[in-house]
């Protein structure tokens, strides 16, 4: 089992966008279809996504021969 980070760094959507290369429709589609970490709510008109988990999702994609590369 994974174990969490020491200290938990939020992205807001833009950040998540760059983070990606994948627009907001996209995101929702994904996140909704439960293929993408969930949201955090930080208020309520305010939420964001933990790094980790979406560093996670990143190297869940990498091509395998990347993955025996590195």
């Amino acid at each position: 089992m994974a174990t969490e980070p020491r200290f938990l760094q939020a992205l807001r959507l833009p950040d998540v966008e760059k983070r990606i290369g994948l627009k907001r429709s996209r995101i929702y589609e994904l996140e909704k279809a439960g293929k993408f970490p969930a949201r955090i709510r930080l208020s309520e008109r305010a939420s964001a996504w933990y790094a980790h988990e979406i560093d996670a999702w990143l190297a869940a994609r990498r091509p395998a021969s990347l993955s025996a590369a590195a």
